[in-house]
C-alpha cells in the first residue's frame, strides 16, 4: 500500500533530485493502470486559443473517464497537479471522472506567462476543458464539479462566473477569495525571521523551506535534512520562479481590486476549511460566509477540520477524499436570477 507521506510537496524527505523524478514517473505509471491517464494539450489546436499571437502552449494534467461526473481538482500556488491531488485522483476515480490540471506558470504547463491575471488564469482552465472535450469526443468535460485550493480556488471562483455554463458545482478551500490578505502573509512571514510572504509561498533556501513546512500544517512531525529540501527547491521552484514571483506579484498589486469584487455565481457553492489554518486563517471563510449568505438566501455551508492547517488534500488526503464524495454530487440548481436551495 502506498503511503500518503510521499504524496506530499510539504514533507519531502532525503530524496535526491532524480529520485524526486523517479517517483513522479512511477505515480504516473501506477495511476495509468488505475484509469487516471496523463495528458498534454496543445492550445493552437483549439478555436479558444489564449496564447500569445504566433506562439503556443502545452497544457498538462490528468484525466479519468468511467462516465462518472465530472470533477475538477485546481492546485494552489507554487504547487502541481500530481503532488497535491495524486491520492485524490487514485481514490476519487471510482466516484467521479477525475481532471486535475497544472494552471498556467506551474508543473509541466509551458506557456509564454506574461498576463498573470486571474481571469487570463480561468479562460485558460476553460480553453483546457473544452479542447479536453473535443479531443476525447466527450462533451460533459465541459460541465465539471470544481474544487479550488487557495490561489486555485481564487482561479475556480472567476471561472465559475466567467463560463457558468462550465460549472454545476463550485468548492472552495482554504481559498482567499474576496479576501486576500498580503499583510498577514507578509506578518506570518515576519514572526519567523523571513522578510516577505513570497519565502513562504516559493521558498529559496533550507530556512525558507522549514518556515512553508511549519505554516502549512497543523503539526510538523519531523524537518526534511537540507540537502533534501534544497534538491526541493530545485526541482519545484528554481525552474518557475520568476512565473511564482509574477502571480504572487500580481496579487499584491490588484489586492483591493480582488477585495472589493463580488462574484455573481449561478451554481452552489460550498467551503471547507482547516480551523488551524495560518495562511488563509478561518475568519476568511467566515467573512466569505458572511458576505455571500445573502445572495444565496440562506447561510453559505462551511464546513471545518479540526487540527488541520492550510491544504486538507495533503495533510489529511482520507478526509479530503471522504468530503468530496459526500458533498460534490449534492444536486445543484441551475437557475436565472436568485439561486435557492
Amino acid at each position: 500500500m502506498r503511503t500518503i507521506g510521499i504524496l506530499m510537496l510539504f514533507l519531502m524527505t532525503n530524496t535526491l533530485s532524480a529520485q524526486m523524478k523517479l517517483w513522479e514517473a512511477s505515480e504516473v505509471a501506477y495511476l495509468s493502470k488505475r484509469g487516471v491517464q496523463e495528458f498534454y494539450l496543445h492550445s493552437s489546436d483549439s478555436s479558444m486559443d489564449l496564447s500569445i499571437p504566433g506562439r503556443t502552449y502545452i497544457t498538462h494534467g490528468f484525466y479519468s473517464r468511467r462516465g462518472k461526473p465530472k470533477l475538477l481538482l485546481l492546485h494552489g500556488i507554487t504547487n502541481t497537479a500530481l503532488i497535491q491531488y495524486s491520492y485524490a485522483m487514485d481514490h476519487l476515480r471510482k466516484n467521479f471522472d477525475v481532471i486535475a490540471l497544472d494552471l498556467r506558470g506551474h508543473g509541466q504547463t509551458i506557456n509564454d506567462t506574461v498576463d498573470f491575471s486571474i481571469t487570463t488564469q480561468a479562460d485558460f482552465v476553460a480553453d483546457a476543458l473544452y479542447e479536453l472535450s473535443h479531443q476525447l469526443n466527450d462533451p460533459e468535460f465541459e460541465n465539471v464539479i470544481v474544487v479550488g485550493h487557495s490561489y486555485g480556488g481564487v482561479v475556480a471562483a472567476s471561472f465559475a462566473e466567467r463560463h457558468p455554463n462550465m460549472v454545476a458545482k463550485l468548492i472552495l478551500y482554504d481559498s482567499p477569495v474576496g479576501q486576500y490578505s498580503s499583510t498577514t502573509l507578509d506578518n506570518l512571514a515576519h514572526e519567523h525571521g523571513l522578510p516577505s510572504g513570497e519565502m513562504i509561498l516559493s521558498p529559496r533556501n533550507y530556512k525558507d523551506y522549514c518556515v512553508r513546512l511549519k505554516v502549512g500544517q497543523y503539526r510538523v512531525k519531523w524537518v526534511p535534512k537540507i540537502s533534501a529540501a534544497n534538491k526541493a527547491i530545485e526541482r519545484y521552484f528554481e525552474p518557475r520562479r520568476k512565473e511564482q514571483m509574477g502571480m504572487i506579484g500580481y496579487l499584491r498589486e490588484q489586492e483591493k481590486v480582488l477585495n472589493d469584487y463580488h462574484y455573481k455565481w449561478n451554481c452552489k457553492v460550498l467551503l471547507l476549511w482547516g480551523a488551524n489554518d495560518q495562511i488563509v486563517p478561518l475568519a476568511t471563510a467566515l467573512a466569505l460566509q458572511k458576505n455571500y449568505s445573502d445572495f444565496y438566501g440562506k447561510e453559505m455551508e462551511l464546513f471545518i477540520y479540526p487540527k488541520t492547517g492550510h491544504a486538507l488534500a495533503l495533510e489529511r488526503p482520507r478526509k479530503f477524499v471522504k468530503f468530496i464524495r459526500a458533498n460534490a454530487t449534492v444536486k445543484t440548481y441551475r437557475t436565472d436570477g436568485t439561486p435557492s436551495f
